[in-house]
Formats: C-alpha cells, structure tokens, sequence
C-alpha cells in the first residue's frame, strides 16, 4: 500500500488494479502561440482539450499534475479511484460532448451498468436496475418494507428529473453583469421544481453515496437530487477507471490537432506579463502564449503557479477549498479470500468511521486467481499532515 496524491477533492490515491486505458503518443510544443493552452489532469482538461481543436483552434494540452495517467507502483500499473458516472444517456451535456467528438461508440464499449450493493449491519441487498431482478431481490431482503423502499428509490430519481428543463433551456450561466443576474434570477420563476431534494434522509445509506459522487462539503438540493437520482438509474464504471476514460479524451484531441506533452512535463509558472498569457514549462525558458489558457486543476496546485501580484485573483476562490477527503486504499487479496456474492460495487455501512459509510469496488487483479479490493472512505483534508502512521491507521480501521 502506498500513499500518493490527491484527486479533484483531495483524494489520497493508492494502487488499484489496471484493466486497460488509452496509450497516447504525445508531441512537444509544436508553436510558440496558440489559440488555448489548458494545463491540469483533471477529466475536464482532456475534455476542453479535444472540444477547442475539434473546433479547430490551435491548442496545447499540459496534463502537468500526474492525475491524468495510470502510476506504477513497485512494478504495477494502477489507476485513481474511485470513479463513478450516471449513464450517458442521463446526462445530456456529456452525451453532446461525445457525439461531437465522435467517441459515443468507443466510451460506451468500455462503460459497464453495475448493480450496487448495500451492506448493512443485518442486512445485504442488491439495488439492481433492471426491474425483472430488482423487485424479488428487494423482497428477499426486505420483506414487507420492499415495496416502500423500492417506492423511495423512486422518487429518489424523480427528484433528479424533476430540474431537466431548466439544463433543457440552455441558461446563460453564470450569468454576468448587474442585468445579467437580474435576467437569471427572474428566468428562475420559470422552473418551479428547480429546488427539488432529494427525498433520501441523511442518515439513510444511499444518501451517503453523495460523498463519492461529488465531494463538497456544502452541497446544495440541486446537486444531491441530480447526482444520486442520476446515478441510482443505474451507476457505470469504465474499464480503465478514469484514467481510462480521460485517455480517450486526450488521445482524441491529439488526433484532432492538439499538441498532447508527456505526463511528466510539468509547467513552471503562468505568465501575465506579455500581450497574452502564457505557461512555461520546467523544461524550457521559453514561454508558450495563447488568447486563452484554461487550468483544469485543484486550486492548492494552480495557486503556486501564479505569479505573486496576480495571486489576490485566486485567493478570492478560497471558500470553495475542502475540508473533506476521499481517501482510497487498495488491497490485493487472493480471489477467494472475498466473500461469496460480493459484487463490484458495494456501499457499506460503517458507523465507527466518518462519514459513517465505504465505498467497496472489486477489480481485476494482476493475476487471474488475484483481486484488488478498493476501499474508499472520508476523512479529513489534513490526514495527510499526519504522514504514513495516520494513513495505516485509518486503513487499519
């Protein structure tokens, strides 16, 4: 087991199985100026990447901070985790994305519907999407109260729905200016239901798998109903986690046009002090300009990158800092070491940890008669600072 470093919420990464990701051959930078230059490994910056030159603009693509890659570890390749989505199909931004860049067919071949599994204290059930299975299996577990339950789940993805047409209308947002705000906010009148919870308690053990679907520590109505009643339709994984998928993305972009660096080649510093921005990297003195740069990255890695004058800018985003981490361990246990009937995905009550919830997904292993166990639970940002003891013992844990 091996600490490393932290994903989008500040996620201590360890070493999981690898199934299979995109091997991109990258090119260095082919211009001294470009149109866009996005720096950071994050899904989002493959994604920007490959949309900016299928758009035809002359673009640089940096993934700087080593997230977005598969790593090795004591001569393993491992992917990040964990890594969840809701189906495509549910999420229409994202279904427009790959149909413009051509990648609905390759995605999909290699994302894959899973049950989730909940593990309780006297009880484990599979939440199983198709509805021949999930109503005898729920009956099983639940007896009497399989009806009200699989009526909750329900109206858990009800409440997801129930904001469609607001994202239908296409907002401006965010909105800019004093009449740009005005005009959102009276367009709001529009969408009554746009404030639809989720009807899921907080103590209820769905609920919890908010955490793993996007950590923040102040999440609003909106993004609770959306993510869980989104991803209760029916969660995917991809094969090659999300390191896979963001491999597509980048080797898609660099098909289109994009300049794709190496994952090792790091940027220096942002520079501010010319006609237009610019990065240079740690391997040149040469600074690489565009009209725009996008960073993609957390913002304890982008603030060391700005200049000091030009640093207020960022600072001023400093309540969107977490407090809270996703910190996964991974162990490699031989197959039949597992319980019988485990699943791949699995959510599991855990009231003596925080968050009071983990995480369980099954991989491959690195033999056929090998899997590794991924363990993802919260902690806090600063277990970190507490170096390799804290971390074994909350893995102990």
């Amino acid at each position: 087991m091996s600490a490393a470093k932290r994903t989008a919420a500040e996620q201590t990464r360890h070493p999981t199985a690898s199934p299979q990701g995109a091997s991109l051959t990258r090119k260095a930078p082919g211009r001294h100026v470009y149109d866009a230059i996005v720096i950071g490994g994050q899904l989002s910056g493959a994604i920007a990447a490959a949309i900016l030159a299928r758009r035809g603009m002359q673009t640089l693509y940096v993934p700087h901070d080593g997230l977005g890659e598969k790593y090795t570890f004591q001569g393993f390749t491992y992917p990040h985790a964990p890594f969840l989505i809701p189906p495509v199909k549910s999420v229409p931004a994202f279904e427009e994305v790959l149909t413009e860049l051509g990648l609905v067919q390759p995605v999909s071949r290699l994302l894959h519907s899973v049950p989730l599994q909940l593990l309780e204290q006297s009880r484990w059930f599979e939440l199983n999407h198709d509805e021949k299975h999930r109503g005898p299996e729920l009956a099983r577990a639940l007896g009497e109260n399989a009806e009200a339950f699989d009526e909750l789940v329900r109206k858990a993805q009800a409440a997801g729905d129930a904001s469609d047409s607001f994202f239908q209308s296409k907002p401006d947002f965010p909105p800019e200016g004093f009449f740009g705000k005005w005009k959102f906010k009276r367009s709001l009148s529009k969408f009554p239901a746009l404030p639809t919870d989720t009807p899921l308690e907080t103590s209820a053990l769905l609920r919890k798998l908010e955490r793993f679907l996007a950590p923040s520590d102040r999440s609003a109505a909106l993004t609770r109903a959306r993510v869980l009643g989104r991803t209760l339709s029916g969660p995917l994984v991809h094969d090659g986690g999300r390191e896979g998928l963001w491999g597509q993305f980048a080797e898609r972009a660099r098909e289109l046009g994009a300049d794709v660096l190496q994952a090792d080649e790091l940027v220096d510093r942002l520079a501010f002090d010319g006609p237009m921005p610019g990065v240079r990297l740690s391997r040149s003195d040469k600074i690489l300009r565009a009209g725009v740069v996008i960073a993609a990255m957390d913002l304890d890695v982008l603030t060391p990158l700005v200049p000091e004058k030009q640093q207020k800018a960022v600072l001023k985003f400093n309540p969107l800092t977490v407090q809270k981490a996703i910190v996964s361990f991974h162990f490699l246990l031989p197959e039949s070491a597992l319980p019988r009937g485990l699943g791949r995905l699995s959510l599991v009550d855990a009231p003596k940890l925080e968050g009071g919830v983990v995480l369980l997904e099954v991989h491959p292993g690195p033999t056929p008669q090998q899997r590794v166990l991924t363990a993802s639970v919260e902690a806090p940002v600063g277990l970190r600072a507490g170096g390799e003891p804290s971390v074994r013992a909350l893995a102990q844990q």
